[in-house]
């Protein structure tokens, strides 16, 4: 009888590879799980990895400020940026080959990235220098698991006397808009709106701040976008004029009618983002970049300048433009377009340049030297080629009050003097006993001159004129404004009357016509006489118009106040109604 028979009871002896496979391959399993667990991204982890002249970790000051001013906010709405000044941090990113391999190493679930070259211009003074910096670039979001998603475009500017600190200003800026653009992105990623929506998520709450706080920026961004589509639609409609006008403007602008030529209106734009301020919760704005360009009654625009702090209004004579920049108060330049090639002609720091004006060939540029925005101030004309003065002329105590071109070779400009003004100075009229003279500067001689001036009738006061072909025209003040006409080739004056108060004419390109601002309206009159015709009709200020270069239509701006930002900003869009 064997054992087992002899002890049916006893149950028989296994063999014990198949359990220790069992255990090994639980072990393996929960290995995996452990080591996928220790390598799995942190769920709000985010890596700022933006180069702004060098990446943070490798010594960018200026890429620091950036990552540190954008980490500090996501921070305080439940993100967990990858903070500087770990070691093993630094050395994690200097190793590897892409901010996405750094990401991944770091357990981070996101990474910002964005590559930033800024230009920089260093302006040598007599002491040190000055450095203006400029910077554009899109800014991107992608989850370690994801595609990367363009989240929006940082574009600012900065100036300081020192690079460094110039740098800073422009990081700084530039966090800010970051941050704007940034923030929306993270909550708009399917892995955080699926965290947001699962109720037993322990990890959810942790970011209910930056939540709450997207949709309070995203409501405040949509309601200041509906406000300025109303005060667009109102202003519209309120319009009860022959012609319901044509706005070449978006809705939230504020855009100046610089000239008229065969590409439509010149237009400087002054625009602005609306912001949520994360520290306020309240409606700011960011400055943009501002533009110069040339936009048709259809069609696309075509942009001359992309820059900033232009100063007063820009000109164009055909494809060569002008316009005045102002750096950061330290100087202005004057700046010379032609086609899209931008060059400073001239960096002054001495000078306070503003409303600029090319001659006909497109050769001089007339422009006013103030000290200050209300002070009486000089008149310049400048080589359009190099920017060097031409012409300098004081206004011997009293002031200046206009100035046109009336052709390619003679400027005509307006000064009313003190009561010495016939004490043998330069700026003297035909008539001592009159203060405003109108007079013209001849460049068809080196150096350019100017003879005694032709005297303004006793009692009227001129200003702002302009010219086409034998005529001039101007504001008339004689107990209400009206029109003055002074024709150049006899020197005849005839008044036109107008019921009301005139203001900024302008020729119609046949020079038969004038347009100009009557009462806030625009009105248009023949130049032979006649009564004017009004153009617009409405509550609002509407000023400076300017004839199509065919004819056909009168530009102008139209002026009203910005709901989102009461007494801080006004809306003017460029409007276009059909010529009579």
């Amino acid at each position: 009888m064997t054992d087992r028979e002899s002890f049916p009871g006893v149950v028989p002896r296994r063999k014990p590879w198949p359990v220790l496979i069992g255990l090994a391959l639980a072990g393996i399993v929960v290995a995996v799980l452990v080591v996928r667990a220790a390598r799995a991204p942190q769920p709000l982890r985010v890596l700022v990895a933006i180069d702004l002249d060098g990446k943070w970790w490798e010594g960018s000051a200026p890429a620091a400020a950036l990552a540190d001013r954008l980490a500090a906010r996501l921070t305080k709405l439940g993100f967990e940026p990858v903070r500087a000044g770990d070691p093993e941090v630094s050395k994690t990113l200097e190793r590897a080959r892409s901010p996405e391999e750094a990401a991944r190493k770091l357990h981070a679930a996101f990474v910002v990235t964005a590559d930033i070259a800024p230009a920089t211009i260093e302006h040598k003074l007599a002491k040190g220098a000055y450095y203006e910096t400029r910077a554009e670039a899109p800014v991107f979001v992608q989850h370690i698991d994801g595609k990367r998603r363009e989240a929006g475009t940082l574009g600012t500017f900065g100036g300081a006397r020192d690079r460094a600190r110039a740098l800073e200003v422009l990081a700084i800026a530039l966090a800010d808009q970051a941050f704007d653009a940034v923030l929306p992105a993270l909550i708009a990623d399917e892995s955080i709106k699926e965290m947001l929506a699962d109720r037993q998520s322990n990890t959810a709450p942790q970011i209910y701040p930056a939540r709450d706080f997207v949709l309070a920026r995203d409501k405040a961004m949509k309601d200041a976008n509906d406000a300025w589509e109303q005060a667009r639609k109102k202003h519209l409609d309120g319009e009860q004029g022959p012609h319901k006008p044509v706005y070449l403007s978006p809705a939230g602008a504020h855009d100046e009618l610089a000239a008229i030529g065969p590409g439509g209106a010149l237009v400087a734009t002054n625009g602005v983002r609306p912001w949520f301020s994360p520290d306020t919760r309240s409606l700011g704005w960011i400055g943009d970049l501002e533009t110069l360009e040339w936009r048709p009654l259809s069609g696309p625009a075509r942009q001359l300048f992309r820059g900033y702090n232009l100063f007063g209004y820009p000109h164009a004579v055909g494809e060569r433009a002008v316009l005045i920049e102002d750096l950061f108060g330290w100087a202005k330049t004057v700046t010379v377009i032609d086609g899209a090639k931008a060059k400073r002609v001239r960096v002054d720091p001495e000078h306070r340049f503003v409303d600029p004006r090319l001659s006909p060939d497109g050769k001089r540029i007339a422009v006013w030297d103030r000290p200050t925005p209300t002070a009486a101030g000089s008149l310049l004309v400048l080589s359009a080629d190099d920017g060097s003065t031409l012409l300098d002329v004081d206004r011997e105590g009293g002031h200046f009050d206009g100035f046109a071109w009336a052709d390619a070779t003679h400027l005509a400009f307006l000064h009313t003097g003190t009561d010495e003004a016939d004490d043998g100075r330069k700026l003297v009229t035909d008539n001592p006993k009159v203060q405003q003279g109108l007079y013209f500067a001849d460049f068809t001689v080196t150096p350019a001159v100017f003879g005694k001036g032709r005297a303004v009738p006793e009692g009227e006061s001129w200003a702002m004129p302009v010219a086409s072909g034998d005529w001039l025209a101007f504001e008339r003040t004689e107990g209400a404004t009206a029109i003055a006409l002074f024709k150049r080739s006899d020197g005849t004056i005839t008044a036109r009357s107008v019921p009301g108060v005139a203001r900024s004419p302008s020729f119609s390109p046949d020079g038969l016509s004038l347009v100009f601002e009557l009462d806030n309206e625009i009105a248009v009159a023949a130049v032979s006489g006649g009564k004017p015709t009004f153009l617009t009709k409405n509550v609002f200020r509407d000023r400076y118009p300017h004839f199509s270069a065919d004819g056909k239509h009168v530009f102008y701006e139209t002026i009203d106040e910005d709901p989102n930002y009461p007494d801080r900003r006004r809306l003017a869009w460029i409007a276009a109604v059909p010529a009579p």
